[in-house]
């Protein structure tokens, strides 16, 4: 009878188990591990997602990644680095220029590989957060001794970075001036080619991208060829660059590219052409031969503009071509570059205009700046602009470049208000605009109100007059500052090439001390008929002021009342 039970009641049980639920099936990646293919081609709705857990590397071989899906690298932590690597890269077979390809098969995936976003592609890349550069590097996230480290030169005729590991000194040149910049070339997701054949990343698609905590290196390919910039000379191919946003216009409008690094690029480095609300934070361009931060000149008023644009806390650092260059904009300081820095930039070959911030010629190039720093480059600041358009600048410093600051070019009116300069000459070559009347403004047109100018012994003068092949508005002026450490008589000197400028300085202490009038400023006249009808105004803070007239070359002083 017990035995009976017993079978029942096991039958019971058995009956009442629930059946286990199936194995949920594993996600399949389109990366986990090592990985070859001779092209790639994200179609649009499709994606393809490295392994969050997997440190996984993606070798092309062939040709390019076309992404018209998503294309997603997301790794979970900082142990996971997700790569991809362009193998074979001919940088002589680059043709360059363009829109972007027309589909899978356009022969330019072949003849120019590197990553492709196009239409309706996505670029989903988000390694893990780290700090890309600070002066502080206690408080730096996410770095190790195992992150390539790297430390920005500040000692007069240094114009390269040096490796640097935690707990090394951060040097501090003056002690007006910030310390040098620690930055950080470590990133767990990696794309690019390899030092012996670059490719490029080109995003042209029709919404807006979010790129994080990730670095191109072996980008910007160069070559002798006719896809190279000039034609059959030694350059960068046309459009291939390190992180490239091309003519989206509005599309890229919300587009976030945050610790990001662009690195040993022989083409350019960030480049949003005609590709507008694109914000740039925490960002790094190293060793990039062709230019940090760019876009193209507006030389032949075709529509090359970009608007809306942030740079924020962005670093460039051993360039050999400007750090920043910052050109044309349709919107008056629609453009803003705020709290970022330049140093080490070099020319090649004789250039000028060459520096750690750059603004040309050609167009408005109207940017808001605060913050900026530039130091140790062959050049510190070149601003040669021409227009009528007010353009302010914030606490903005310079020192050790082998050349300083020159602000240019015939007629144009930018204020500088708090700035700093160490061992550096300023050079003012232009003359300012005039206020609209009907404005009801009182604020300076151009000059600087409240500056520190020590030259360090390094030129006979802190400021020189010069240039201006038109004549001049309102004064330009030089208001609450110092002007020291020059080895020479004056203050000011400068050579009168043109007539009908104005100067006013108003309040500022000279090297011994007291306060500049007449005696410390030197201008001359090339001939008789140049510098005339030129005005200087001179003020003290007691009220006692002059101003001095040139008149055929010759300055007539009088003493007037006060005019600030």
């Amino acid at each position: 009878m017990r035995f009976w039970i017993a079978v029942v009641t096991a039958l019971l049980a058995s009956a009442l188990l629930v059946p286990a639920a199936p194995a949920a099936p594993a996600q399949e990646y389109c990366v986990s591990g090592e990985k070859s293919v001779a092209k790639l081609y994200v179609a649009p709705g499709q994606m393809c997602e490295f392994d969050p857990a997997v440190s996984s590397t993606l070798k092309v071989t062939g040709g390019s990644i076309l992404v018209e899906g998503t294309l997603r690298m997301h790794p979970d932590s900082h142990d996971v680095v997700h790569r991809i690597v362009f193998e074979n890269v001919n940088e002589k077979g680059f043709k360059g220029g363009g829109l972007g390809p027309t589909g899978p098969t356009d022969p330019i995936l072949q003849s120019d590989p590197g990553l492709w976003a196009v239409r309706d592609g996505v670029l989903d890349i988000i390694g893990s957060k780290k700090t890309g550069w600070t002066r502080d590097p206690g408080s730096a996230e996410a770095w190790t001794g195992q992150c390539e480290l790297r430390i920005t030169p500040t000692a007069e005729n240094d114009f390269d970075s040096r490796s640097w590991k935690l707990g090394d000194a951060v040097p501090r040149a003056y002690d007006a001036v910030p310390k040098a910049e620690v930055f950080n070339l470590t990133r767990n997701v990696i794309i690019g080619g390899t030092p012996n054949g670059r490719s490029h990343v080109f995003v042209n698609t029709n919404g807006p991208q979010t790129i994080k905590y990730a670095t191109f290196q072996h980008t910007g390919p160069r070559c002798t060829c006719a896809g190279a910039e000039g034609g059959e000379k030694d350059g960068p191919i046309v459009g291939r660059w390190g992180l490239h946003f091309h003519m989206m216009d509005d599309a890229s409008r919300g587009s976030l590219v945050e610790g990001v690094v662009v690195s040993r690029s022989a083409g350019r480095g960030f480049v949003p052409h005609t590709s507008h609300g694109i914000t740039f934070r925490d960002t790094v361009a190293y060793d990039v031969r062709a230019g940090g931060y760019w876009w193209d000149v507006n030389e032949k008023k075709t529509k090359h503009e970009t608007e809306d644009t942030l740079y924020e806390h962005a670093l460039a650092v051993d360039t050999t071509s400007s750090g920043f260059f910052l050109p044309d904009s349709r919107v008056p300081n629609s453009n803003v570059i705020r709290d970022s820095v330049a140093a080490g930039v070099q020319a090649e070959g004789l250039s000028t205009t060459v520096a750690g911030f750059q603004w040309g010629s050609k167009g408005s190039g109207v940017w808001l700046t605060d913050g900026l720093v530039s130091h140790n480059n062959r050049r510190n600041w070149f601003r040669w602009n021409n227009h009528p358009i007010p353009e302010q600048s914030f606490d903005t410093t310079i020192y050790n470049g082998q050349a300083g600051f020159v602000q240019g070019a015939y007629q144009s009116n930018h204020l500088y208000t708090g700035m700093t300069i160490r061992g550096d000459l300023l050079e003012w070559k232009t003359s300012s605009g005039s206020k609209d009347d009907t404005s009801g403004s009182t604020e300076p047109m151009a000059g600087l109100i409240d500056f520190d100018i020590d030259v360090g012994g390094r030129h006979p003068q802190a400021v020189e007059l010069g240039g201006a092949q038109v004549p001049g508005g309102d004064p330009t002026i030089f208001q609450d500052g110092r002007l020291t450490g020059y080895t020479g008589k004056f203050a000011v000197d400068g050579e009168l090439l043109h007539n009908e400028r104005a100067f006013d300085f108003v309040r500022v202490e000279t090297k011994d001390g007291t306060e500049l009038g007449p005696e410390d400023i030197n201008l001359t006249a090339g001939n008789s008929k140049k510098g005339m009808d030129t005005v200087v105004r001179i003020q003290k803070s007691n009220g006692q002021a002059w101003r001095i007239v040139y008149t055929k070359g010759t300055p007539k002083m009088t003493s007037i009342s006060a005019f600030n």
